[in-house]
């Protein structure tokens, strides 16, 4: 750090912009870490400055350049639509700051590779949004899939569904043009859930997927079906959807079939999980008890944390400025992101080919 406190700049005051202000705002007002709002960007001045006022940055500009050449700034939030985040990300790298940026890194593999080099070349600490990692249902889970003794996880059911996002909780009108967007459902929400499969069960080993736009948006997917091979031998369902049901926030479904149990989650980020196992017996892990479960698996004992730990989105904030005043590496990376990207092309390439497609690490 240049200075006694982090300096933070964030460039583009949009939705996503909005969590993560949030989050650095409640991490600076709670003073959890000494950390400075230094500078926020928009091309859209007005938003900068309206993003100035309700979470007290130092500075708003229409000139992201001018952001991160700010002496005071030693990293940078890249919350632009996905166009954007790669001249963004080369320019923080050109000015030696460390840098988070949201999902998806870039539109392909490839690009998710050059900046995962040019961070890591830097010496940068790096953190990509893929949030659900930091989700308390989704880390409790994952201990129980791995830990519990219910015999083989045979396969899992997967539905991933959120009204159109240029509308209703999510008024990003960019994502029906692939130019900002690239694509639409998979690569914009479903690289979570590609990311958060991997993550739980394991390496993905072949993809078949189909896509559909029933909206009318050419390039830009709003159903998608992908069905998963795993190294271990379980294979995978995931369902993604985007539809016109407005008053429906977005929303995540899990079934993992053990041999002898069945587990079942509907949630973005917190409890509750249900467990029925070979007798019959069906148990219910409320929030608090999953809340409890999850500080445990993570080894998380401080008061303060465990409070940040709930926020969405505001916890992966602290703990990327933790990251940095530590210096220690972020987490997850740009190279985690590069693997979901790996799943997100294969997923494209089996609906445009027709055909299953390898994504064995490596290969």
């Amino acid at each position: 750090m240049r200075n006694e406190k982090l300096g933070i700049g964030l460039i583009g005051a949009g939705l996503i912009g909005t969590l993560h202000s949030g989050g650095l705002k409640t991490v600076r007002d709670r003073n959890a870490l000494p950390v400075e709002l230094v500078c926020v960007a928009d091309v859209e001045e007005d938003k900068a400055g309206v993003f100035k006022d309700i979470f007290g940055f130092g500075k708003a500009t229409a000139d992201p350049e001018e952001l991160i050449k700010d002496p005071g700034v030693d990293a940078v939030f890249v919350c632009t639509w996905t166009g954007e985040h790669a001249s963004a990300v080369e320019a923080a790298v050109d000015e030696k700051k460390h840098v988070f940026c949201e999902k998806p890194l870039s539109f392909t593999a490839n690009e998710a590779r050059r900046l995962r080099d040019q961070v890591v070349d830097a010496g940068l600490v790096n953190q990509v949004g893929l949030v659900l990692r930091q989700g308390p249902v989704w880390n409790v889970v994952r201990h129980m899939v791995r830990n519990d003794d219910n015999g083989f996880p045979m396969t899992c059911v997967f539905r991933d569904d959120q009204c159109f996002p240029i509308k209703g909780a999510h008024p990003s009108t960019w994502r029906v043009d692939p130019s900002k967007a690239g694509h639409g459902a998979v690569i914009e929400h479903s690289i979570h859930d590609l990311d958060l499969l991997e993550w739980i069960f394991g390496e993905v080993c072949s993809i078949r997927a189909t896509t559909a736009t029933r909206f009318g948006n050419p390039e830009i997917e709003d159903l998608a079906k992908i069905d998963m091979d795993f190294e271990s031998g379980m294979t995978a369902t995931l369902v993604s959807v985007w539809h016109d049901v407005l008053n429906r926030p977005s929303n995540r479904r899990m079934e993992v079939f053990h041999e002898k149990a069945l587990y079942l989650i509907e949630s973005e980020y917190m409890g509750p999980i249900e467990r029925m196992t070979g007798p019959g017996l069906m148990e219910v892990f409320e929030t608090a008890e999953v809340n409890e479960l999850f500080w445990k698996v993570r080894g998380i004992d401080d008061p303060d944390e465990r409070e940040l730990s709930m926020m969405f989105g505001g916890y992966e904030d602290y703990l990327f400025c933790r990251s940095i005043i530590e210096n220690k590496p972020g987490g997850p990376d740009f190279n985690i992101a590069v693997r979901a990207h790996e799943l997100v092309d294969a997923c494209y390439l089996s609906a445009e080919t027709k055909s299953p497609v390898s994504t064995a690490a490596g290969k």
